[in-house]
């Protein structure tokens, strides 16, 4: 049985995450990673052109070994004139015949492309890739989303802050039309790991929303990260969780987490939480 869990491989090629103390791993131990997650029935790889050289270390990957994993990869940034040629030079570095998802990082380049894609689309038939997607970043966002047909996946920030008192109405809309929904950030970029006695600004502001999680979390006899991702799981509107990871060990530790099971008071306790700046779930206002 597949894995929800998607591994996201932006550690592979970027020094990423506010909590990443390690930088980026080596080859042989992205290598582990990777086969690591094969044997754990993770079949999906989320990437993107922009995330350094992750795309040429799975292809790498994809050459010494049988494994092939399905990817899920992004356009670059901007006005792209030649959908055809961007997309042969994903599939030259990842070393696959197809590609599962192609999203653009964000709703803005989806609609200065969307004449373009549309076109291209028509013409091809989904040939080189079977899914069109977009990654969102605010509820406004997701509204307009649901007027765009074309759009196969959403990929979104979810969590036990930025959680279902934020996002549960427009998700479950999205759902009902069709869109797949990946969430993204269940970790909030390793937020929920730090001590919220040492948040600088503007974090400190989430300090003790931060301390209100760990106690329900201690509560429940969970780790936080289990609760993270068991939250997250248990929601029917969410299709597939992607988690980064920097080190096997933390692949490891992801994979027993999701198996980690909330219970149902549990959930309506977090899904009550209400941030009142909603700006700081998002890490680039960081």
């Amino acid at each position: 049985m597949s894995s929800k869990i998607i591994l996201g491989t932006v550690q592979f090629g970027l020094n990423y995450g506010i909590n990443n103390k390690t930088g980026i791993p080596d080859y042989k131990k992205i290598s582990s990673i990777l086969r690591y997650a094969s044997s754990n029935n993770i079949s999906y790889l989320d990437t993107a052109a922009n995330y350094g050289n992750s795309e040429k270390i799975i292809g790498k990957f994809h050459q010494e070994y049988e494994t092939k994993f399905k990817i899920n990869t992004k356009f670059p940034n901007g006005i792209i004139n030649d959908f055809e040629s961007k997309i042969r030079n994903s599939l030259g570095r990842l070393n696959v015949d197809k590609i599962n998802i192609f999203f653009f990082h964000s709703l803005k380049d989806f609609i200065i492309n969307k004449p373009k894609i549309t076109r291209y689309l028509d013409q091809n038939k989904y040939c080189l890739f079977s899914k069109l997607g977009v990654s969102v970043y605010t509820n406004e966002e997701l509204v307009e989303v649901l007027r765009h047909e074309i759009i196969d996946v959403v990929q979104v920030s979810f969590n036990i802050l930025d959680n279902e008192s934020k996002k549960g109405d427009i998700l479950s809309k999205l759902k009902k039309a069709g869109k797949e929904i990946h969430a993204r950030s269940c970790f909030l970029q390793g937020l929920f790991f730090m001590n919220p006695n040492k948040f600088s600004y503007p974090l400190n502001e989430l300090s003790l929303d931060v301390f209100r999680v760990k106690e329900i979390a201690l509560k429940n006899n969970f780790h936080i990260g289990a609760l993270c991702m068991s939250y997250v799981l248990k929601k029917k509107y969410i299709d597939s969780l992607i988690v980064g990871v920097d080190s096997l060990d933390q692949l490891r530790q992801n994979i027993s987490w999701s198996k980690s099971s909330i219970s149902n008071e549990f959930e309506n306790l977090i899904d009550d939480i209400n941030i009142n700046k909603p700006q700081l779930l998002n890490p680039s206002n960081w």
